[in-house]
Protein backbone atom coordinates (compact mmCIF):
# COMPACT_ATOMS: atom_id res chain seq x y z
CA UNK A 1 0.00 0.00 0.00
CA UNK A 2 1.44 3.37 -0.95
CA UNK A 3 1.94 5.58 2.09
CA UNK A 4 -0.35 8.33 0.76
CA UNK A 5 -3.19 5.82 0.59
CA UNK A 6 -2.54 4.37 4.05
CA UNK A 7 -5.40 6.20 5.80
CA UNK A 8 -7.87 5.26 3.07
CA UNK A 9 -6.74 1.63 3.16
CA UNK A 10 -6.95 1.56 6.94
CA UNK A 11 -10.56 2.81 6.94
CA UNK A 12 -11.52 0.34 4.22
CA UNK A 13 -10.02 -2.64 6.02
CA UNK A 14 -11.42 -1.67 9.41
CA UNK A 15 -14.89 -1.24 7.92
CA UNK A 16 -14.91 -4.80 6.56
CA UNK A 17 -12.85 -6.69 9.15
CA UNK A 18 -12.51 -7.07 12.88
CA UNK A 19 -8.88 -5.86 12.96
CA UNK A 20 -7.15 -3.91 15.67
CA UNK A 21 -5.89 -0.62 14.25
CA UNK A 22 -2.48 -1.09 15.93
CA UNK A 23 -1.96 -4.34 14.02
CA UNK A 24 -2.93 -2.65 10.77
CA UNK A 25 -0.22 -0.01 11.18
CA UNK A 26 2.40 -2.78 11.24
CA UNK A 27 1.09 -4.04 7.91
CA UNK A 28 1.24 -0.58 6.34
CA UNK A 29 4.74 0.33 7.51
CA UNK A 30 7.34 0.09 4.75
CA UNK A 31 9.37 -2.53 6.63
CA UNK A 32 8.04 -5.18 8.96
CA UNK A 33 10.42 -6.69 11.51
CA UNK A 34 9.59 -10.36 11.52
CA UNK A 35 11.98 -11.51 14.22
CA UNK A 36 14.49 -9.77 16.42
CA UNK A 37 16.75 -11.73 18.74
CA UNK A 38 20.09 -10.44 19.98
CA UNK A 39 20.42 -12.85 22.92
CA UNK A 40 23.47 -14.54 21.38
CA UNK A 41 26.84 -12.96 20.75
CA UNK A 42 26.81 -13.55 17.00
CA UNK A 43 24.20 -11.74 14.96
CA UNK A 44 23.20 -10.70 11.45
CA UNK A 45 20.23 -9.20 9.65
CA UNK A 46 18.46 -10.97 6.81
CA UNK A 47 16.60 -8.55 4.56
CA UNK A 48 14.21 -10.40 2.27
CA UNK A 49 11.12 -9.91 0.18
CA UNK A 50 8.56 -11.96 -1.70
CA UNK A 51 8.83 -15.72 -1.52
CA UNK A 52 12.15 -15.46 0.27
CA UNK A 53 10.56 -14.29 3.54
CA UNK A 54 9.61 -17.89 4.37
CA UNK A 55 13.14 -19.13 3.65
CA UNK A 56 14.62 -16.27 5.69
CA UNK A 57 12.48 -17.12 8.71
CA UNK A 58 13.37 -20.81 8.39
CA UNK A 59 17.06 -19.91 8.20
CA UNK A 60 16.78 -17.65 11.26
CA UNK A 61 15.14 -20.46 13.24
CA UNK A 62 17.89 -22.93 12.34
CA UNK A 63 20.66 -20.42 13.01
CA UNK A 64 19.19 -19.62 16.42
CA UNK A 65 19.79 -23.25 17.37
CA UNK A 66 23.50 -22.63 16.63
CA UNK A 67 23.58 -19.50 18.78
CA UNK A 68 23.40 -17.09 15.84
CA UNK A 69 20.75 -14.40 16.34
CA UNK A 70 19.07 -12.97 13.25
CA UNK A 71 16.69 -10.14 12.64
CA UNK A 72 14.54 -10.73 9.56
CA UNK A 73 13.21 -7.67 7.76
CA UNK A 74 10.42 -7.97 5.20
CA UNK A 75 11.48 -5.25 2.78
CA UNK A 76 8.41 -5.50 0.57
CA UNK A 77 8.68 -1.92 -0.69
CA UNK A 78 11.74 -1.06 -2.77
CA UNK A 79 10.73 2.44 -3.75
CA UNK A 80 10.79 4.25 -1.51
CA UNK A 81 13.20 1.99 0.36
CA UNK A 82 13.09 2.07 4.15
CA UNK A 83 16.66 3.33 4.49
CA UNK A 84 16.26 4.01 8.22
CA UNK A 85 15.45 0.33 8.89
CA UNK A 86 18.46 -0.77 6.84
CA UNK A 87 20.83 1.59 8.65
CA UNK A 88 19.43 0.56 12.05
CA UNK A 89 19.93 -3.12 11.16
CA UNK A 90 23.51 -2.47 10.02
CA UNK A 91 24.28 -0.64 13.27
CA UNK A 92 22.67 -3.29 15.48
CA UNK A 93 24.02 -6.48 13.91
CA UNK A 94 27.01 -5.35 11.85
CA UNK A 95 26.26 -7.82 9.05
CA UNK A 96 23.55 -8.05 6.39
CA UNK A 97 22.34 -10.78 4.04
CA UNK A 98 19.76 -9.99 1.38
CA UNK A 99 17.50 -12.70 -0.03
CA UNK A 100 15.31 -12.27 -3.09
CA UNK A 101 14.00 -14.26 -6.04
CA UNK A 102 15.14 -11.61 -8.50
CA UNK A 103 18.41 -10.76 -10.22
CA UNK A 104 21.08 -9.67 -7.78
CA UNK A 105 21.72 -6.48 -9.73
CA UNK A 106 19.10 -3.74 -9.86
CA UNK A 107 16.70 -4.99 -7.20
CA UNK A 108 16.68 -5.50 -3.41
CA UNK A 109 20.36 -6.48 -3.14
CA UNK A 110 21.59 -3.43 -5.03
CA UNK A 111 19.28 -0.99 -3.27
CA UNK A 112 20.20 -2.27 0.20
CA UNK A 113 23.92 -2.23 -0.68
CA UNK A 114 23.66 1.42 -1.74
CA UNK A 115 21.99 2.36 1.54
CA UNK A 116 24.61 0.44 3.55
CA UNK A 117 27.60 1.92 1.71
CA UNK A 118 26.29 5.48 2.07
CA UNK A 119 25.36 5.26 5.73
CA UNK A 120 26.80 2.35 7.71
CA UNK A 121 29.22 0.09 5.80
CA UNK A 122 29.12 -3.51 7.05
CA UNK A 123 29.91 -6.89 5.46
CA UNK A 124 27.13 -8.09 3.14
CA UNK A 125 26.22 -11.27 1.28
CA UNK A 126 23.55 -11.77 -1.37
CA UNK A 127 21.22 -14.69 -2.02
CA UNK A 128 19.66 -13.94 -5.41
CA UNK A 129 19.67 -14.94 -9.05
CA UNK A 130 23.09 -14.46 -10.64
CA UNK A 131 21.67 -14.56 -14.17
CA UNK A 132 18.50 -15.28 -16.06
CA UNK A 133 16.55 -18.36 -15.03
CA UNK A 134 14.69 -21.05 -16.92
CA UNK A 135 11.00 -21.81 -16.57
CA UNK A 136 9.79 -24.61 -14.35
CA UNK A 137 7.98 -25.54 -11.18
CA UNK A 138 8.49 -22.84 -8.53
CA UNK A 139 9.92 -25.02 -5.76
CA UNK A 140 12.28 -26.80 -8.15
CA UNK A 141 13.51 -23.47 -9.48
CA UNK A 142 14.17 -22.12 -5.98
CA UNK A 143 16.36 -25.15 -5.27
CA UNK A 144 18.06 -25.08 -8.70
CA UNK A 145 19.03 -21.43 -8.35
CA UNK A 146 20.05 -21.55 -4.68
CA UNK A 147 17.16 -19.58 -3.27
CA UNK A 148 16.48 -21.62 -0.13
CA UNK A 149 17.07 -21.45 3.61
CA UNK A 150 20.21 -23.57 3.11
CA UNK A 151 21.87 -20.85 1.01
CA UNK A 152 20.70 -18.10 3.38
CA UNK A 153 22.26 -20.00 6.29
CA UNK A 154 25.55 -20.32 4.40
CA UNK A 155 25.47 -16.60 3.55
CA UNK A 156 24.83 -15.66 7.20
CA UNK A 157 27.71 -17.84 8.39
CA UNK A 158 29.99 -16.27 5.78
CA UNK A 159 29.01 -12.68 6.54
CA UNK A 160 29.51 -13.24 10.29
CA UNK A 161 32.95 -14.75 9.62
CA UNK A 162 33.80 -11.67 7.56
CA UNK A 163 32.50 -9.39 10.32
CA UNK A 164 34.68 -11.18 12.85
CA UNK A 165 37.70 -10.94 10.53
CA UNK A 166 37.98 -14.71 10.11
CA UNK A 167 37.85 -14.56 6.30
CA UNK A 168 38.40 -11.95 3.61
CA UNK A 169 36.36 -11.49 0.49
Amino acid sequence: VVASFAAVAERAVLADCDVDAADLHLILNPTVVRREDFSGGKSATIIANGLMITAALEAADKLKQEGIACTVLNMHTLSPIDEAAIVKAAMETGAIVTAEEHLEHGALSSIVAQAVVKNQPVPMEFVALKGYAQSGKPNELLVRYGLTAKEIIAAVRKVIARKEGLINV
